[in-house]
């Protein structure tokens, strides 16, 4: 099980590129959040345009640290998590709504984008900046889901999720569900889907090295 260091590597953007392999220091988890040992992370296919900061994307505050979709396991859950603990392996998902009632409420994509330019989600952008191109990412609980008995496939492969996860956001809205004796069969199938998904035309999947030769953000397709 990954330990809470306290200090860790990330790739952090000071300016349009300018790039950094730094060493930064590893929050504690908040009490809506958790730290997270990063094995495999997105890397999106037009990830030199966001560093360059060539496209019309609202970034975070900089410096931040790039980097949507991750695979990992959880180092430390804050006081009001329940749904995964330490050790546990994780997907992260970017996509980050405030818990209001409110008809649009602001919304983010961690590491990515603010959807919108309301104070509510510029505010949340600089709460939640850093995304996941780095050893360990402090990630909002909201965005983290358990990977329960996936623990023999390869991060690599898992993070092929990252390409299912709109369509599997329009079932959930229809309520569609399958049958518990199926479960297994549709989760072989959503891995046939998703194994060539890191090659596709959006993504490329990054594993993490140790050093500053793990530098893949400016991958393109």
């Amino acid at each position: 099980m990954a330990t809470h260091k306290s200090h860790h590597k990330a790739w952090r953007l000071h300016a349009p590129n300018d790039l950094r392999f730094e060493q930064v220091e590893t929050p504690a988890p908040a009490p809506d959040s958790v730290i997270v040992s990063i094995e495999a992370a997105m890397v999106l296919s037009y990830t030199n345009k966001v560093v360059a900061a060539a496209l019309p994307y609202a970034l975070p505050p900089m410096p931040f640290v790039p980097g949507t979709n991750a695979i990992g396991r959880v180092v430390a859950a804050g006081a009001s998590v329940g749904h995964v603990r330490a050790g546990d392996r994780v997907f992260l998902s970017p996509h980050l709504r405030a818990d209001v009632p409110d008809p649009e409420p602001a919304q983010i994509l961690i590491g990515l984008t603010s959807m919108g330019a309301s104070e509510a989600a510029l505010a949340l952008q600089a709460r939640w900046r850093d995304g996941v191109f780095a050893e360990i990412a402090h990630w909002p609980a909201a965005c983290v889901t358990p990977l329960s008995g996936l623990e023999d496939r390869a991060a690599t492969e898992l993070i092929g999720l990252a390409k299912l996860i709109v369509p599997f956001g329009g079932l959930q809205r229809l309520n569609l569900r399958g049958a518990p004796d199926h479960h297994h069969q549709w989760r072989d199938r959503l891995f046939r889907l998703g194994r060539s998904a890191p090659g596709g035309r959006d993504g490329r999947c990054a594993h993490r090295r140790s050093g500053p030769q793990a530098r893949g953000a400016g991958a393109t397709d």
